[in-house]
């Protein structure tokens, strides 16, 4: 009987686990599919790289800035290539909640052109 009972909660514990890890994937998803469908642009500046095994097991972890209407933000991202510090890249953002974005590093943005993302003055040349 109290085998039973063990056996009875670890097949829980697998269960709420799978769900979790199901949800998590499900709202990464979402995530990515509202910002190819309403997401918008600005170019972004990579800050920080943290090599692999450091953040992530895969790939590099680069944090990054970005500025929409004059307000900065920052996110991370994840790639299999290694970038510099000081690297511009465009970022989708949600224009609605513009926290939650996606660094495009196949969009790679020349230092010369950044400001041209920016309408009036280029909060990149404050820095």
């Amino acid at each position: 009987m109290k085998k039973r009972k063990e056996n009875l909660i670890y097949t829980l514990i697998i269960i709420v686990v799978v769900l979790g890890i199901l949800l998590y994937k499900n709202n990464l998803k979402q995530k990515n599919l509202n910002l190819s469908d309403k997401g918008a642009f600005t170019v972004g500046k990579v800050i920080n790289v943290a090599f692999p095994g450091r953040v992530s097991t895969s790939g590099y972890s680069y944090n990054y800035i970005y500025y929409v209407d004059n307000t900065a933000y920052e996110g991370g991202s994840l790639s299999d290539e290694k970038y510099s510090e000081g690297s511009y890249f465009e970022v989708t953002y949600l224009p609605e909640t513009p926290e939650k974005s996606r660094m495009e590093f196949r969009r790679p943005v020349v230092a010369d052109s950044v400001c041209v993302y920016f309408e009036g003055d280029c909060p990149f040349k404050k820095e």
